[in-house]
């Protein structure tokens, strides 16, 4: 019995100590924003932010030991709009969308989305990811980002935003 006990524990560490880079098919690659958003905007046009953020693409390269040819796609994951103050809550939104595009402005992509968003909405706001494909936007060394808010109500208040975005970079077979 202790024999039979043994050798399943080591059949269990040989399992266990397989190499996670030989089984990783995918990496996150994760960008993050700040941005205010003033008071007493309209609820009538629609209100643009617009940034220019470092991919860090070729570190990401360097990180996991692969290059562009590695990689089969990279799509959006995970896309929150968090006010770090708390001081005013996202519910004022009637509407908010997000869109990639290169640094020249050009392949603009809707890359999440959140419409119409929903009246009981916190101070965190998760935006739907789309199946939109941007690897050709992110494997530049800058990327443009254009957030735009539509409104419900006036924001009685500024309110300090932190926008995390997380793309999947998926790797080929």
């Amino acid at each position: 019995m202790k024999k039979l006990l043994f050798m399943a524990l080591i059949g269990c560490c040989m399992l266990l100590s397989c190499d996670d880079e030989q089984n990783q098919r995918s990496f996150e690659m994760l960008y993050i924003q700040d941005f205010t958003i003033i008071s007493g905007l309209n609820t009538i046009e629609t209100h643009v932010f617009e940034f220019d953020i470092t991919t860090n693409f070729q570190n990401y390269l360097t990180e996991y030991n692969i290059t562009l040819d590695d990689i089969e796609q990279i799509v959006p994951n995970l896309i929150i709009m968090t006010n770090v103050n708390g001081n005013q809550t996202y519910d004022i939104l009637s509407r908010a969308r997000l869109f990639t595009a290169k640094e020249d402005g050009t392949n603009e992509f809707e890359t999440a989305f959140s419409e119409p968003v929903p009246n009981n909405t916190q101070y965190d706001l998760q935006l739907l990811p789309t199946l939109v494909q941007v690897k050709e936007v992110l494997s530049e060394d800058k990327f443009k980002m254009r957030m735009k808010l539509n409104f419900r109500a006036i924001p009685p208040q500024s309110i300090d935003t932190r926008l995390n975005m997380t793309f999947q970079a998926i790797l080929k077979e």
